[in-house]
């Protein structure tokens, strides 16, 4: 998965509430390296169901990673990562 960090850039490691306050966040950080841990990926799982703004963008966010998944060329992006470009 190091292959596609960027060299000598930032590394910024998401929270749930970054992700359930702005499901497009992760298209932000230009030229920086994003991690986002499993937990984060679970606990953002636990919004899906609901009705309010964070349950909304939880859902959107899992869609931004499906789509991710579909239009790399590898399509295991959890264990060697995905150069994001907005969509």
């Amino acid at each position: 998965m190091t292959e596609k960090f960027l060299p000598n850039k930032k590394v910024f490691v998401f929270d749930t509430n970054v992700i359930l306050h702005d499901f497009k966040s992760i298209f932000s950080f230009e030229e920086t390296n994003i991690v986002i841990p499993i937990i984060v990926l679970e606990e953002v799982d636990k919004f899906k169901k609901g009705s309010d703004t964070i349950n909304f963008n939880a859902r959107e966010f899992i869609r931004e990673l499906d789509t991710l998944s579909e239009s790399s060329e590898d399509k295991d992006i959890f264990t060697n990562g995905v150069i994001l470009q907005a969509l």
